[in-house]
This record gives structure tokens, C-alpha cells and sequence, in this order.
């Protein structure tokens, strides 16, 4: 859990700019938890949605943000190992939100 965190908060310092703000948010839903994440940054094109979590995807191709494009492709195994799932919704010049779900055991 704390690699998916350390990364798709990482995602989110790298692609917000300064002084912006990055919301994380947790909603128990029956027996999973929903964590989100969600930046006011560049967003993401709707084209790249089907690709964004292979490995080596990276946003645009200036390399004006550093990395090396693993960290959501990490993500979404780790998440898929765990009996979860992970999603975006963005929106270009807006930002994105992250949102990943696992099992919870609701006692």
C-alpha cells in the first residue's frame, strides 16, 4: 500500500504546479476502500487512457518532468495482486484524479 501511495502522490507533486493543490481522499464502500487522489495539474489527453498504466508511459514527450514512466504501471499490478482495481478521470489543463479500490474487511 505505501508504494501505491508514494507513487501516485509523486504523480501528482510532479504534474501540479507550484502552489497548486492535491486532494486525497478515502470512502469505505461495503467491504472495500476507495482511496483517491487528485491533482490540479496538465491532466491527461483521453487518447492516452487505454495506455496509461502500461510501463513506460509518460505524459507528452518534452521531458520537462522527470521519470521513467513505471510508477502507474507498478501501481495497477500492485493493485491487481491485492484483488483491486484503479481508474482516472481527467481532464487536460484541469487535472486528474486516481482513484484505487481493495479489499476491505468490513468488521
Amino acid at each position: 500500500m505505501a508504494q501505491i501511495l508514494t507513487n501516485l502522490i509523486t504523480n501528482a507533486i510532479k504534474y501540479t504546479p507550484s502552489g497548486g493543490e492535491i486532494n486525497i481522499a478515502s470512502k469505505i464502500i461495503d467491504d472495500r476502500i476507495r482511496i483517491s487522489i487528485t491533482d490540479h495539474g496538465i491532466g491527461i489527453p483521453k487518447k492516452d487512457f487505454d495506455i496509461i498504466f502500461d510501463r513506460l508511459y509518460r505524459i507528452g514527450s518534452s521531458g520537462v518532468i522527470k521519470g521513467l514512466g513505471f510508477g502507474l504501471y507498478i501501481c495497477q499490478k500492485i493493485i491487481q495482486q491485492l484483488g483491486g482495481t484503479i481508474t482516472v478521470e481527467s481532464e487536460e489543463g484541469i487535472g486528474s484524479t486516481f482513484s484505487f479500490e481493495l479489499p476491505y474487511p468490513n468488521k
